[in-house]
């Protein structure tokens, strides 16, 4: 098989010189991360790497990925340091599912795993993920699919929904599992730039970065980040950056650091707007009706009525959605004349 050829998967190239060197380096690498954070000798970290791993499954490659690298660290970890790692949580954001990390902790209620994807109701690749799949046997529960649908102009997943997703989602359900360890599955091909086919939604820089910050309350702060997916180089730099800014003590930013709008001293005037969209809201209904079995939620969130919309005080004061409408003009025409 020469270079480049299909081989592998019909969707995944190998290079028959670098691919399994490449494959082995990126695993490896997170692993020894995962040892500097569990060890205490850092605190977070953020491992750069490609290949992705979240779409291997354990006999399989496919989705440009060949380990996986989250599930190989999460495995070894549990083996490695069972007294001090007993529940590991893993946050998969990339706007592909994470199919091989779920079918991987399908069965295993030691691991959490969440994932907020694009889906459209099953025609979003890899085509998994739906909200109904909860896990099995003794991992029941401990799947979570947030699973965006979305159609027409103006529906696309941004900030705000990514946002709400967290805050009345998956960190309640978070906080109920109480992990020892965080890791981030921190594919950035929901940033704003891709096109419709890879990605398709909106969220920005300073999105990922209040996503990166919320993580951290987990844990004590234990959170590791990986990189999957994300193709389009600006906003993938971007994105990666601001997630690293807020890992990063804040005492060792330059003051001119390229995204200087993070760290956040809080979260107030953030946003464009707190209230997220209509398909979004739908989405989350999805999501709360399958997990109420085996997560606690407050009532006024499982009402069918209730929007998500986050703290009022987060919006910003100078945003598009403030800004005064301009007065419509209410006279009205007169009959044309005839020329």
């Amino acid at each position: 098989m020469s270079c480049g050829q299909l081989g592998i998967a019909v969707d995944t190239t190998w290079n028959p010189y670098h691919s399994s060197t490449a494959a082995k380096v990126a695993a490896g690498s997170l692993i020894n991360l995962v040892d500097q954070v569990v060890t205490g000798r850092c605190k977070n970290g953020f491992a750069i790497i490609r290949p992705p791993g979240h779409h291997a499954e354990e006999d399989e490659a496919m989705g440009f990925c060949f380990f996986n690298n989250v599930g190989v660290a999460v495995n070894l970890t549990l083996s490695r340091y069972p007294l001090t790692i007993q529940k590991i949580l893993v946050i998969d954001w990339d706007v592909h599912h994470g199919n091989g990390t779920q079918q991987i902790f399908y069965e295993n209620p030691n691991v959490l795993y969440i994932s907020l994807h694009r889906w459209d109701n099953g025609h979003f690749y890899p085509f998994t993920g739906s909200p109904d799949e909860c896990g099995e046997e003794a991992g029941e529960g401990t799947n979570v699919n947030i699973a965006w649908s979305s159609y027409g102009r103006g529906q696309a997943m941004g900030d705000v929904e990514y946002i709400a997703a967290f805050w009345y989602v998956l960190l309640p359900i978070a906080r109920q599992f109480q992990p020892d360890l965080v890791f981030v599955s921190a594919g950035f091909d929901a940033a704003d730039g891709h096109a419709a086919n890879i990605g398709g939604y909106t969220v920005s820089p300073q999105g990922f970065a209040i996503l990166t910050r919320l993580i951290q309350t987990l844990a004590g702060g234990r959170v590791i980040l990986s990189l999957e997916g994300g193709y389009e180089f600006e906003p993938l730099a971007l994105s990666a950056t601001a997630c690293l800014e807020e890992l990063l003590p804040h005492s060792l930013l330059p003051a001119t650091a390229p995204t200087r709008t993070f760290p956040f001293a809080s979260f107030h005037g953030t946003l464009n707007s707190v209230k997220p969209n209509a398909m979004a809201v739908s989405s989350l209904h999805q999501v709360l009706k399958y997990q109420q079995k085996y997560w606690k939620f407050p009532p006024e969130v499982l009402n069918p009525s209730f929007r998500f919309h986050l703290p009022a005080e987060w919006k910003a004061s100078n945003s598009l959605a403030t800004r005064p409408r301009r007065e419509r003009n209410t006279r009205r025409k007169g009959p044309a004349l005839d020329s």
